[in-house]
């Protein structure tokens, strides 16, 4: 299930920002980095977003719970895009699930809203940034459509790794076709 987050989920989108780096970029970004992640430092930055009507919005990843709750697994975190080539692209900032919450539907859900939202307000095409060496993440973008366009450096506490930039150029399906891999 996805839903729009509000100030009170700053807390555990702070704790799967932070959770899910740890689980997914060892061995790609310096460990030192990550281990300086706090979830304190990164919730006063999501309470910002979400206080403010800053132009951006984030969605939430949720799995439902035996005992009829459901818990946050993933996040979404987008708005209009920084430095695009187009004055009207969006761009998904943030995108992060935790490991168990992987190969769900959760991303593919989180991007279909991104995608939906940026639709809402004209953005598009919308695009996003992924380490290049996170094979899963690269992939994933591929399969949904996503075109690599732009490549850049970006430096991560002593590291300078490659980013690469995915273009979308259509929303994204919630649910995936069934018989699209029919061919």
């Amino acid at each position: 299930m996805i839903r729009r987050a509000i100030l009170a989920d700053a807390p555990a989108i702070a704790r799967i920002h932070v959770q899910s780096w740890q689980e997914t970029y060892r061995g790609l970004v310096p460990d030192e980095y990550l281990d300086r992640m706090t979830v304190t430092q990164r919730e006063r930055g999501h309470e910002r977003s979400l206080a403010h009507e800053d132009g951006t919005a984030t969605f939430l990843a949720l799995d439902p719970t035996p005992a009829g709750g459901a818990v946050p697994v993933g996040f979404a975190l987008c708005g209009r895009a920084r430095g695009a080539p187009g004055w009207n692209w969006g761009e998904i900032f943030a995108l992060y699930l935790l490991d168990r919450a992987k190969g769900r539907g959760h991303g593919r859900a989180l991007m279909a809203a991104s995608s939906g939202w940026f639709a809402e307000r004209g953005m598009t095409p919308f695009m996003l940034w992924a380490l290049t060496a996170n094979f899963r993440a690269t992939g994933f973008y591929r399969h949904l459509g996503g075109e690599p366009y732009a490549d850049r450096l970006e430096r991560f506490g002593g590291a300078v790794l490659a980013e690469s930039a995915f273009r979308f150029d259509r929303r994204i399906a919630a649910e995936r076709d069934p018989t699209a891999d029919r061919i």
